[in-house]
């Protein structure tokens, strides 16, 4: 009996165990992947600083706003290259609250004539490019421990040479 549920379990493992790749892959490649309309190059932007808008899907030479909402505000007007994508950068208005939340939108029309605005969500850092500082500043603490572990070594070296010395006599 306990042979047969030993290898009852094993060959269960097994088939799980094979199986698996091929339940995970068929789930992983449901459908063809397709990229959001509109990127930005941070979704973080500071205030009066730059972020990058590459968009696609619109009518090849055609004229597109890329614009930021809460209050629409036109930040560039750009042309469509021959595919119909834009790859512009744009300056986040600095009088803007840092910490909100805002789309930055791409407007123009597709290929078949029908507007398009596509959208990216973000949310504005603080004027500058530098980061907040949010941690200590440890430069003591660790000095202060490389000088407690040298002393900590000198101190063992130190004892084991006396010890040699009196062994020795």
């Amino acid at each position: 009996m306990k042979r047969s549920f030993r290898t009852f379990a094993t060959l269960a493992a097994a088939a799980t165990i094979v199986a698996s790749p091929v339940v995970i892959a068929a789930t992983a490649h449901a459908g063809p992947y397709s990229p959001p309309p509109v990127t930005v190059s941070t979704s973080h932007p500071s205030v009066g600083g730059e972020v990058n808008v590459v968009a696609s899907g619109f009518k090849p030479n055609s004229t597109v706003q890329v614009s930021i909402h809460s209050v629409p505000i036109l930040l560039t007007t750009t042309t469509a290259d021959a595919n119909g994508n834009i790859d512009v950068t744009v300056k986040v208005p600095s009088d803007f609250t840092p910490g909100s939340a805002h789309q930055i939108v791409a407007s123009g029309v597709s290929p078949s004539g029908a507007p398009v605005n596509d959208t990216v969500n973000v949310t504005l850092a603080g004027g500058g490019s530098s980061l907040p500082f949010t941690g200590a500043d440890v430069l003591a603490l660790g000095v202060g421990g490389v000088a407690l572990l040298g002393v900590g070594g000198f101190l063992f070296f130190a004892a084991r040479w006396k010890r040699r010395a009196v062994l020795a006599e």
